[in-house]
């Protein structure tokens, strides 16, 4: 039994792999194997929980990819198996803080595809959940990196509902806290590239918020941190698409609250450019393609 669990990390780690670097194809191949083999540990050997819980991280992992190709229903099946395994191992395990943290990212996984959807009631009571559950791993962990960021991310995902509602105050408060949370992890890690990204997510949406207002200045100053962050991401880490995709649109951004024609024409250029690049290097990437024929779109209006 140990020799085949070991096979199936060794899947899932280069599905991790592939992810990184957008093969989304041999990833979803990888994490395939690595399923088939945590399922049939766990249907033999029933009490195990370490089997369980690898089994949940795998359905996490497919639906991850589902996602990505824009195939939303076999998303929230795998989501929906990943939450329930994680509930079980929770309610079984009450100390585990690894099943709750599991169970927590499971609600916020739920939560994506229902907004997604349109769904925004039953993303909401996903995303509280999710707050809910970090905010009191962070609590009883304060030195718990991994948790904090967990409530950042929540906050933000929170503040995403509120803004789909026209619920812009409420959604300050939220990208507001996760920025006071992220800022405190990217500066007490600043090799940590998750945190920086975040950190630059962080600046974008609050940029989109200040803009709503009417307060490019702020929104301005936002959107350029964003950029500058993501640029020096994808400078440093080149395979990596979601830097890539996350500096293009930063670049729409910055067009977005540009008063120059041939500025704006300019960054929707360089957006126009890394969306190519991306769209051959990930074919299956439904977001890439749109993201391309958005922006093909404006050029054309401009």
């Amino acid at each position: 039994m140990e020799y085949k669990n070991g096979l199936a990390i060794s899947f899932s780690r280069l599905g991790d792999i592939y992810i990184a670097e957008g093969n989304m194809e041999e990833a979803l191949n990888c994490y395939k194997e690595d399923m088939k083999i945590t399922k049939s540990l766990s249907d033999k050997n029933p009490e195990n929980v370490e089997y369980k819980n690898s089994l949940a991280i795998s359905f996490s992992r497919l639906g991850n990819i589902y996602k990505a190709e824009g195939n939303r229903e076999e998303a929230l099946n795998c989501y929906k198996e990943y939450n329930k395994i994680e509930k079980y191992l929770s309610d079984k395990n009450p100390e585990n803080v690894e099943y709750k943290n599991g169970l927590a990212i499971s609600f916020s996984q739920l939560g994506d595809i229902y907004k997604a959807e349109g769904n925004r009631d039953e993303a909401l009571n996903c995303y509280k959940e999710f707050n809910k559950i970090e905010k009191s791993l962070s609590d009883n962990n304060p030195g718990n990196m991994e948790y904090k960021n967990g409530l950042a991310i929540s906050f933000s995902q929170l503040g995403d509902i509120y803004i789909a509602e026209g619920n812009r105050k409420e959604a300050l408060n939220c990208y507001k806290e996760d920025m006071k949370i992220t800022k405190s992890l990217s500066d007490k890690n600043p090799e940590n590239v998750e945190y920086k990204n975040s950190l630059a997510i962080s600046y974008s949406k609050l940029g989109d918020i200040y803009k709503a207002e009417g307060n490019t200045e702020e929104a301005l100053n936002c959107y350029k941190e964003y950029n500058i962050i993501e640029k020096s991401l994808s400078d440093k880490n080149p395979e990596n698409v979601e830097y890539k995709n996350n500096l293009a649109v930063s670049y729409t951004n910055l067009a977005g609250i540009s008063t120059d024609d041939n500025e704006k024409k300019d960054y929707y250029l360089l957006a126009k450019e890394i969306w190519e690049r991306l769209t051959v290097k990930v074919p299956q990437n439904i977001e890439y393609k749109n993201n391309l024929q958005w922006v093909n779109d404006v050029l054309q209006d401009l």
